[in-house]
């Protein structure tokens, strides 16, 4: 167990807390004695010889990279990246305008028009077992 280990929180269930580990690959990256064969793995440059250099730092999913929303969750501005372009491709091949699925018609609307909003009450509504459609 490395000397943080037991504040190293990375196990634990959708944790995101930044802990001792992460401190320790904010310094790393800056150097250290290690080799790539210390780590055993392969390695662009030296600037990755650390553990867990591949982990994003500040966001957890190559989404959030890039994204960026005002308070009200309308679009500000989009990033360019390579996980931006990445997406984007996968996206497109697949036909779909979100990583978990395709978007309902009330949701879809908001993001092909300028209103990026709409009323709770133009949503459809949800219908009963057994009654007919409204």
């Amino acid at each position: 167990m490395p000397p943080f280990g037991k504040f190293d929180f990375d196990d634990r269930d959708e944790s995101v807390a930044y802990d001792a580990e992460d401190a320790w690959q904010e310094v790393a990256r800056y150097g250290s004695s290690d080799t790539p064969s210390d780590l055993g793995k392969n390695v662009d440059y030296y600037g990755e010889v650390y553990a867990e250099s591949e982990e994003h730092v500040g966001y957890v999913e190559d989404l959030e990279n890039f994204a960026a929303v005002d308070l009200y969750g309308r679009n500000v501005k989009v990033y360019p990246t390579r996980e931006h372009e990445w997406l984007e491709n996968i996206l497109d091949d697949e036909g779909i305008m979100s990583n978990i699925g395709d978007l309902p018609a009330y949701e879809k609307d908001p993001y092909t028009v300028n209103e990026s909003y709409r009323r709770y009450d133009e949503r459809p509504t949800q219908q009963n077992f057994g009654e007919p459609n409204p």
